[in-house]
């Protein structure tokens, strides 16, 4: 058999004073004993295969490796190949998984501080919880507006704070409402909707939104509403009905959010009363079926 030839390698060339190097064997001609000397480690020596030391002094240090087996030994000597450095301060920073959420939904945020720190303390502007000592913590955001976020960052060499303004944006949460269509507007459809100050002719389809539309009612007061229903030749008896969402939960289910109801063969003049505590801006649905007043969501 060959004497071997020594050679190693270490997973890092590079560490802070109480890291530790793994040092692995890569010697040919299957060495079957191995000498390691360490300077400046823990443990200084090793017979071991594949040793992990600790370095605990600042420096640039040697590693000796003596590979041996039945036919001789081999040396390999690496100069100033690991070095060790005093451990600094963390340099503070961070990311978010989003910064424009809605209300009412979570942000993880993660620490991206380099120099390794060992503790953080994180203050959210706006958020739940308004403080943390995780690594990694998850708020909530539950009012709208825009929010600061900061982290201090530690460890045994010191400290380092990032504050980012204006960072986390929480925004109302739009509100979904179910769909609603006709199945059939070739013979009659809602030719126009008149309700207080808005006045909107339309044309034949199956749903069209005109949510960009506003009608501006009182609360308390009495709203005007004038439907009028399109036909194709013949006049037919058409039911009408009116939901408002007065508590804006996104649906008409609520008490009193039936506003009108009404059915005729041409333009119906009427009127409702607005709820006595109606504020803001909410949605309104207007529909029209023959035969059958017409459900508020559903297809008809």
């Amino acid at each position: 058999p060959d004497p071997p030839v020594a050679e190693f390698t270490a997973d890092t060339l590079s560490v802070t004073t109480g890291g530790n190097v793994n040092f692995t064997d890569q010697s040919t001609n299957s060495p079957t004993s191995w000498s390691w000397s360490f300077e400046g480690g823990t443990p200084a020596t090793s017979t071991a295969q594949n040793p992990t030391v600790t370095y605990n002094s600042v420096g640039t240090f040697n590693v000796t490796l003596t590979a041996t087996n039945a036919a001789g030994n081999d040396s390999e000597t690496k100069i100033d190949y690991i070095t060790v450095t005093a451990p600094q301060p963390p340099v503070a920073n961070f990311s978010a998984s989003s910064t424009a959420i809605y209300e009412g939904q979570n942000v993880t945020f993660t620490d991206t501080s380099t120099n390794s720190p060992t503790s953080w303390s994180w203050s959210f502007e706006g958020g739940s919880p308004a403080t943390s000592t995780a690594q990694n913590p998850t708020v909530t955001y539950s009012s709208a507006g825009t929010y600061d976020v900061s982290l201090t960052a530690t460890n045994a060499a010191g400290s380092d704070g990032e504050t980012k303004v204006d960072y986390i944006t929480v925004s109302v949460q739009p509100i979904s409402y179910c769909t609603s269509s006709g199945t059939n507007q070739n013979y009659e459809w809602i030719a126009g909707v008149a309700v207080a100050d808005l006045n909107n002719p339309s044309g034949a389809s199956p749903y069209t939104d005109y949510t960009s539309l506003t009608a501006n009612l009182t609360a308390g007061a009495s709203a005007s509403v004038s439907l009028t229903p399109g036909f194709a030749s013949s006049s037919y008896t058409e039911y009408w009905k009116i939901w408002i969402d007065y508590n804006g939960n996104g649906d008409f289910a609520d008490a009193g959010e039936e506003v009108f109801s009404g059915s005729g063969s041409s333009t119906i003049n009427s009127s409702f009363t607005v709820a006595s505590g109606a504020s803001g801006l909410t949605r309104m649905r207007v529909s029209m079926s023959y035969s059958t007043y017409p459900p508020y969501c559903g297809t008809f």
